[in-house]
């Protein structure tokens, strides 16, 4: 929550994750652990995307270069990563990690842009367990069957980002068995 309050406080909208190539391991096994994609070259395909002419993710040797390729104040970012090693060092740093790691100098840096995008919604129409849509007084509303986003309750307070297919699926699936049922009863 911390981390999407602070990018919609920023004008542009925008944060970058910047990783040495330690952390794009880490990113990448966990990118697939929660099967955000299918396969490690998945990702890659993010240096093609573009938004507003800069690409999506950037690799390189040279943080200046990247910093000039993903339109970031090149010294600045220099200063952050100044000072976050630094933190590192003493043993803390900004966002209250433990043991946390200094970004590696030398060797390959990644620079994903973060930007809140929202797939799903946190409200949501009201459904039973057979996802019938319910009106405001609780009853089914004949024949009206949701699933996936469309539907509130499932997350809480907070969107859990890789649970969001399983979610859609499962529902979905419900949702499909019991409006087949109703159509032939």
């Amino acid at each position: 929550a911390e981390i999407t309050n602070a990018t919609v406080a920023q004008d542009d909208k925008i944060l970058y994750l910047i990783m040495d190539e330690d952390a794009w391991k880490a990113y990448v096994d966990k990118s697939l652990e929660d099967k955000l994609v299918a396969s490690e070259d998945d990702l890659y395909k993010w240096e093609s995307i573009e938004n507003d002419g800069r690409p999506v993710l950037a690799q390189g040797t040279d943080l200046s270069e990247l910093a000039k390729t993903m339109g970031i104040d090149a010294d600045e970012l220099a200063k952050t990563v100044a000072q976050y090693n630094a933190d590192c060092a003493a043993g803390t740093d900004a966002f209250g990690k433990e043991d946390p790691v200094a970004l590696a100098e030398g060797g390959t840096y990644y620079v994903v842009e973060q930007r809140p995008r929202f797939c799903t919604t946190l409200g949501g129409l009201k459904a039973n367990e057979n996802m019938q849509i319910l009106n405001t007084s609780g009853e089914p509303i004949g024949n009206l069957y949701g699933a996936g986003s469309v539907v509130g309750g499932a997350n809480g307070a907070d969107s859990m980002t890789a649970m969001m297919n399983s979610w859609a699926i499962g529902s979905g699936v419900v949702a499909g068995e019991k409006a087949a049922e109703s159509i032939s009863d």
